[in-house]
């Protein structure tokens, strides 16, 4: 089976940043995908940028504002990727993050999740790195949350 990833982008009052977000997940070098965008109750400027998205990997969904983790879970309730890719609107992703983190993970069977290194921008330029510490330190600090690729089974054990 080829792997279908679903992308899904938790949105409050982030649409000025969303046309480059989208754009990122678009240019992957995988394409075998879809894009969930969940607005989570913004104001009327993003709710407009939202309704003029018309590409058709592009879905959208409307809620009231339930916070960053609800918006999360319901786009992975109206998900189909055996992989999930959760990012903020306001990330962008490398070209070939997908296709290189989807190697690891179909090659890797005990591997469930792949993240990697951020390069943070805007108000500050610096290279994010995880410092070490083991996984336990890893998964205790979320390093991984923003741009990490999931197989949609660790989402459906922990709740979704």
């Amino acid at each position: 089976m080829t792997p279908f990833v679903s992308v899904i982008i938790p949105c409050y009052n982030h649409g000025i940043y969303l046309e480059s977000t989208i754009n990122s997940i678009l240019q992957q070098t995988w394409q075998e995908m879809e894009i969930i965008v969940v607005d989570d109750g913004s104001d009327s400027a993003t709710v407009e940028i939202l309704q003029n998205i018309t590409h058709s990997r592009v879905r959208v969904i409307y809620q009231e504002n339930g916070k960053t983790s609800k918006a999360r879970n319901t786009g992975f309730k109206n998900s189909s990727g055996n992989y999930i890719l959760s990012i903020d609107a306001d990330d962008l992703v490398d070209r070939s993050f997908l296709e290189k983190g989807l190697s690891i993970l179909e090659s890797n069977p005990s591997i469930g999740v792949v993240s990697s290194w951020g390069n943070c921008f805007g108000h500050s330029n610096y290279l994010w790195m995880p410092s070490g510490g083991g996984i336990e330190y890893f998964l205790e600090d979320i390093n991984c949350s923003a741009f990490a690729l999931t197989r949609r089974e660790i989402w459906q054990s922990n709740g979704g």
